[in-house]
């Protein structure tokens, strides 16, 4: 029989243009049912172009598919090629071609298909269209968690945390219950946005929803609260965790040094070390930006922090959040400008990573302190998150020392209409009036401190006793030999004030008692 007799014509295609699809190893299949191994080997050769990337010859052999198929078959071998050729479209980053079946889904009715849904919504948050993919999990009426999670996930991917917070609320509100692959996301949002509120009652939803808690989910709580300054919630839900994995301990961590709790950081990464638990890099990042911080930073050495920085990056350590708090602390106290500036915007840059409050934090400060006072109160007004109290009184010290009454008046009205419960915040604003000259607001901070209840703790100091520091407070009589000492100190006082002791090569201090 000719290769053009009817019985081998299939609506104009030889069998030899359809014998071109299929992979030499299928063709000596035996064939029990001539069209159904024709469409199936199609299908097959679908995948195989799909799976390696040549997008046109796997569209080809989908025009084939549905050309070969029959009205009487069901639509499945239809949604699973589409479901396949979606996919090579994200991995080959092609938006017309994917668009093309988007179009072709609308068409044949399966735009609330739970298996093509999922993959839209995969295929549009790769080229970042998220309105699109957001309008497409809103019309889809389907009431499993899947593509919820795809769209928040993609948010919080994309740092659009406030977006991810509202899907999650739409995903309620259409009934739709959230699992354990939801929560690690929202929760992250919850952080990095610190609405401590909203995470609480995503904590709420978690205990009554789920019946057995994922490690992610325990490790994203930890984290949130972390991220809020709950760090006493944050380690009463790490230690009563029945099991932990690296993420767990670096979580934990990870909050006490995004809060400057490097003695609390070092202890816990003391204990993990004690029950020889592997320490990967992200753990030792953290380690090295405290490090980095206390030996350097804080000590004004902010060159040599920088070196050591420097060093990290030359042996592929590569710098995290908390690393990079490290080394701009270190500017700060360094009075390093430019290169706390360059430093700041490699984070994004070079290092692929956002600013976090911590960061606009240190900026403020490095400008505060250099007197820059324009430029600190620019970086909080125009950063994206919300300034902390401790934001506030960081640059109303720095107008306190650089006489700059204007933005420290300006700064204190901000910090006082946060209502702090930190008397230290209050002395603070009370000291910068009264160097001012202005009596009145001065009067206007007593009064609030009475009406809010805040009192001025008292001052403490610490004397070295061997090889402890004991502390005490200001007032503190509770001494045996307290009236004594302060007899002592009167006597120092008098003679600093009206004396001068004049040292020689042969006095004794040994023969003066006091």
């Amino acid at each position: 029989m000719s290769s053009s007799s009817p019985e081998y014509i299939l609506r104009g295609l030889s069998i030899y243009k359809l014998l071109t699809f299929i992979p030499k190893q299928w063709k000596n299949v035996p064939v029990s049912n001539g069209r159904e191994f024709m469409i199936n080997s199609i299908f097959y050769s679908l995948k195989s172009f799909a799976s390696h990337g040549q997008l046109s010859k796997a569209f080809e052999a989908f025009s084939l598919v549905q050309l070969r198929r029959s009205y009487n078959d069901s639509f499945d071998l239809i949604v699973q090629s589409i479901s396949i050729l979606l996919v090579s479209c994200t991995t080959c980053s092609s938006l017309p071609s994917g668009k093309q079946l988007h179009g072709r889904i609308i068409s044949s009715g399966l735009e609330e298909d739970s298996i093509l849904v999922p993959k839209l919504v995969t295929f549009y948050s790769s080229f970042k269209l998220l309105a699109e993919a957001h309008t497409l999990v809103e019309n889809s009426n389907l009431f499993h968690p899947c593509p919820w999670n795809l769209l928040i996930t993609s948010y919080v991917r994309n740092e659009l945390h406030e977006s991810a917070i509202l899907a999650y609320k739409q995903m309620l509100s259409k009934g739709v219950r959230p699992d354990n692959f939801t929560f690690p996301s929202i929760l992250k949002a919850c952080g990095e946005t610190q609405n401590l509120g909203f995470g609480l009652e995503v904590h709420k939803c978690i205990n009554s929803w789920s019946n057995q808690w994922s490690l992610f989910v325990q490790n994203a709580l930890i984290s949130m609260y972390g991220r809020c300054g709950e760090l006493d919630t944050a380690r009463n839900l790490f230690d009563n965790m029945l099991d932990r994995d690296a993420v767990s301990w670096n979580s934990m961590i990870s909050c006490y040094a995004s809060k400057g709790m490097w003695k609390e950081a070092f202890e816990l990464f003391d204990i993990m070390q004690s029950k020889c638990l592997e320490i990967n890099i992200v753990t030792w990042n953290i380690i090295a930006g405290g490090c980095l911080r206390l030996g350097y930073g804080m000590q004004g050495e902010g060159r040599k922090a920088l070196r050591l920085f420097e060093e990290m990056k030359s042996v592929d350590i590569k710098p995290d959040h908390i690393t990079m708090v490290a080394v701009l602390s270190a500017c700060s106290h360094s009075g390093l400008v430019k290169q706390g500036e360059v430093l700041f915007a490699e984070m994004q840059s070079v290092h692929g990573l956002s600013p976090h409050l911590e960061h606009y934090a240190c900026m403020a400060d490095l400008f505060g302190r250099v007197g820059l006072l324009d430029r600190a109160k620019e970086i909080i007004t125009r950063m994206p998150y919300r300034p902390t109290s401790a934001m506030w009184a960081t640059l109303i010290g720095a107008c306190c020392i650089h006489r700059n009454t204007d933005i420290g008046e300006w700064a204190a009205e901000k910090l006082l209409e946060m209502k702090p419960e930190h008397s230290g915040y209050y002395v603070l604003i009370a000291n910068m009036y009264a160097a001012a000259g202005s009596w009145s607001k001065l009067a206007k901070i007593r009064t609030l401190m009475r009406d809010y209840g805040v009192a001025k703790a008292p001052g403490c100091s610490w004397v070295e006793v061997g090889s402890e520091f004991v502390s005490f407070l200001v007032g503190d009589t509770s001494n045996p030999q307290a009236l004594e000492s302060k007899h002592l100190l009167d006597d120092l006082n008098d003679v600093m004030k009206h004396g001068t002791l004049v040292m020689t090569d042969d006095y004794d201090i040994g023969n003066d008692v006091f």
